[in-house]
């Protein structure tokens, strides 16, 4: 658990900085950007988001094959090996998408095709070395995208340098050419590199690797779409004005996502090791409940920010405070479930799952679009989607336990956080209420916990 926990202050601390560069991008992007262009920019983010596919589940099975192992038991020959295999592989799927571009005549489609490898070469080195728990490079590596395009964003927006989407589109290509550069580096330096591409006598392996992980990238491709699907109605059924106006409240729902992927990553190689310690993982679940609903309160400094600066992205308000209700369910979905399926080799069960929640929240979005055509609606959908993934969890990865009372639990935590903001005017007034609203309620359903970590607290 010591591990653990010193494994995830890493992280956490270069999330810290992501958060930040994260923090200049979702605000000053939509400043900078017209609605029509930040439009097309989130497509853009869109269509990567799901670059995933390409890789057709290498990166995956090398996160499997190397899940738990340390760095001086590796073959570095072999490692290198599937290295310039894959790099190949992502070459010839850059050339087709480009075709594909060409003849589709897309900018966005055009800029996706050249930001497919570098940011799948980028993921292969992450995963690599988050399997194999080297996560002080994992902590420095990736910051290094939305560090370079917090700074571009900074300049353009300081100089008053007119520029739309495909300026960013191109930078943020820029930065996945960098990021990748330097764990090209990092990684031959810690792997020395001593062997010749041979395809034949390495078939075998590369074969096991993309059969290992392609039903994980299926049900990750899969899962992307659970999360997406009201972003992806919307942008084929509703204006660009709604689509930049979801877009906004998701990318300001990734903020605390930020720290969730960095739980994510800590948590793979962590329960590769410890899968069968079913108390243990429920403590660890019991701390990612506690702690994503101390996130919901934030939503009224959100409110206040986007008021004072983004008064014409002020209709996101609601689907921001909306969305948010989403956090807790997510982050043991993506921290604890979807690690789960890894960690026992569950792949098949994994996509099979992920094509049932898929094919739900797809139908319930299908419904607030068409039937409603209301923003909120659809988000609204999303979130009851993610809950039933939370309390209805294929048994065989998971069992809740007291889904009555965690019910009961969630119930009165978003009643506490959505009164704090009808009743109160002042944003700061119904942080204050809200946050202590919710300190209460965990402070009764998880009193041994809570007092815990207070007792610790006090300790130190």
């Amino acid at each position: 658990m010591g591990s653990l926990k010193k494994d995830f202050i890493k992280v956490a601390g270069s999330n810290i900085l992501l958060l930040l560069a994260s923090t200049l991008n979702n605000f000053v992007l939509p400043i900078i950007l017209s609605i029509s262009d930040y439009a097309n920019y989130k497509t853009y983010i869109l269509y990567i988001s799901f670059s995933g596919f390409f890789h057709l589940g290498y990166v995956d099975g090398m996160n499997i094959k190397y899940g738990g192992m340390e760095l001086h038991d590796l073959d570095s020959n072999t490692f290198w090996s599937e290295h310039h295999f894959f790099l190949l592989t992502q070459l010839l799927v850059t050339i087709a998408l480009l075709a594909t571009a060409y003849f589709s005549h897309s900018w966005v489609m055009a800029l996706f095709a050249l930001t497919v490898m570098p940011l799948n070469m980028q993921s292969f080195f992450l995963f690599f070395m988050q399997a194999v728990g080297q996560f002080t490079v994992y902590a420095k590596c990736a910051v290094i995208v939305p560090l370079l395009m917090g700074i571009v964003t900074c300049i353009v927006f300081a100089f008053h340098i007119s520029g739309n989407y495909i300026l960013f589109c191109v930078t943020q290509m820029l930065c996945y050419l960098v990021s990748w550069s330097v764990l090209e580096w990092l990684s031959a330096r810690r792997l020395p590199f001593s062997c010749r591409l041979n395809f034949q006598d390495n078939k075998r392996n590369h074969w096991d690797i993309i059969r290992s992980g392609f039903f994980i990238m299926m049900g990750t491709i899969v899962f992307g779409f659970f999360s997406t699907a009201g972003r992806w109605l919307i942008k084929w059924n509703m204006n660009d004005e709604s689509f930049a106006l979801y877009s906004m409240a998701a990318s300001l729902l990734g903020f605390v996502l930020i720290f969730v992927n960095a739980v994510n990553k800590v948590f793979y190689p962590y329960l590769c090791r410890n899968v069968e310690n079913k108390k243990g993982n429920q403590l660890l679940v019991d701390v990612l409940l506690i702690l994503s609903t101390f996130s919901l309160p934030f939503f009224f400094l959100l409110k206040f920010v986007i008021d004072l600066i983004l008064p014409k992205y002020a209709d996101s308000i609601d689907i921001v405070k909306i969305l948010l209700m989403t956090l807790p369910a997510v982050v043991i979905i993506q921290s604890y479930y979807i690690n789960l399926y890894k960690a026992k080799r569950q792949e098949r069960a994994y996509l099979r799952d992920g094509i049932l929640y898929t094919l739900l929240a797809v139908a319930m979005n299908s419904v607030a679009v068409f039937a409603f055509h209301d923003l909120k609606m659809i988000a609204l959908a999303s979130v009851i989607c993610s809950y039933i993934w939370f309390f209805l969890p294929n048994t065989k990865i998971y069992r809740p336990e007291h889904r009555t009372s965690q019910a009961f639990y969630f119930m009165l935590i978003f009643t506490i956080y959505i009164a704090s903001d009808i009743i109160f005017d002042n944003v700061i007034l119904s942080f204050v209420v809200s946050l202590a609203g919710i300190l209460l309620i965990n402070m009764t359903f998880y009193k041994e916990l809570m007092a815990k970590a207070f007792v610790t607290k006090l300790k130190k």
